[in-house]
Parts: C-alpha cells; structure tokens; sequence
C-alpha cells in the first residue's frame, strides 16, 4: 500500500508514546517488546465543514479493507482525471456502523479546495461542520480496535449523545501494520 501525506502537518507531534529507555546498565528482556500502539486522550472537538470528493459503498467489518484497497487508487484516479488534489488527508466517514455483523455505508476520500465535477461514480459534496468526541491513534491497523475501546465509552457518557457518524482521518499511514500510522478516530455528536 503507498503512503498517504500528512496534509494537516504536525498535528500529531506529540502524541506518539514515548520509547522508554533503560536505566544505565539495565537491559531490556529478550521478549519485552514495546507496545506498537498508542491511545491518546479522549476529546471533544468540532471541525470546520469541507468540501469532500470520495465514492460511497456499502461495507462490513469484515470486508472493509478490500473496499479501500480498490477505491482509494480509483479515488486518486478520478482527482487527477477532474484536475483536482486532496486538501487534506484521507478521511473514511462512517454511517450506521455500530453493530459487526450489519452492512454500513462507507465514504472514502479526500478533502478538496474547490468544488469540480467528479465522474459519474464518485461523488463532490459540502460536508458540515462537526462537533465529536475524538482520539488519536498510532500504530497498526489491526490494533486500531483499542481505540474504540477508549472513545465509544466516552462518547456514550458525553451529555451529547453520538450520532449515527464516525470518521477515521489518516494523518499519516505507511502500511497496514507499521507502527508509525497515525489516524485522528471520531465518534459525531447529534
């Protein structure tokens, strides 16, 4: 898989853990392998309204990485064919996706400066302003469930209950199982 560009720069210096070091003349275990992932602190956030060029599917838990591994390059595809370029970084918009065995619909794409015309498959839209209760992950996709292990208690305690939207941004992603992976997890609020 390629790399996606950090197109909100260093909005997560910061948030990676930090590598502990060993006491002078202390030796790590042979097994002790520092933990490829990291949750950051819940919080409430409300992001300003974009301009979204991306496809829309339906999808599962269980066939979602399969949507994205043929949709993203199309997406791409389809930008440089419209002569347009992300303004922002890859962003997956989730609706209805609350229960693992219930299909869901899916938008994958990328934040644009203006507003084109994108062929027939794929779609140009105003998206609003959004308010959600949010963290910061880092490390490998197959462990990305333990930041939703963190949010979803706490979007449910919110005052302001979730809505049916979540969004994964992909600040910065360079392969499904790197550590170095960086993706902002939102759950919306109604």
């Amino acid at each position: 898989m390629r790399q996606f560009p950090i197109a909100l720069s260093l909005l997560a210096v910061g948030l990676f853990c930090t590598i502990p070091v060993p006491t002078r003349g202390a030796e790590p275990a042979p097994s002790a392998k520092p933990d490829e992932s990291t949750v950051g602190e819940v919080r409430n956030q409300t992001f300003k309204g974009f301009i979204y060029f991306h496809a829309s599917t339906k999808a599962t838990f269980q066939n979602i990485g399969d949507k994205a591994k043929t949709l993203i390059p199309a997406i791409e595809k389809a930008m440089a064919d419209a002569h347009t370029h992300p303004a922002g970084p890859l962003i997956f918009i989730y609706h209805g996706a609350s229960d693992a065995n219930v299909e869901f619909e899916l938008q994958i794409g990328f934040p644009i400066s203006e507003k084109v015309t994108a062929p027939a498959e794929f779609k140009v839209r105003d998206v609003a302003d959004y308010a959600c209760t949010s963290v910061v992950y880092s490390g490998p996709l197959s462990r990305i469930g333990t930041a939703y292990e963190k949010l979803m208690p706490a979007a449910q305690a919110s005052a302001q209950k979730p809505s049916d939207e979540s969004r994964e941004m992909y600040l910065y992603f360079e392969g499904l199982e790197s550590a170095n992976n960086v993706v902002h997890i939102s759950v919306g609020k109604k």
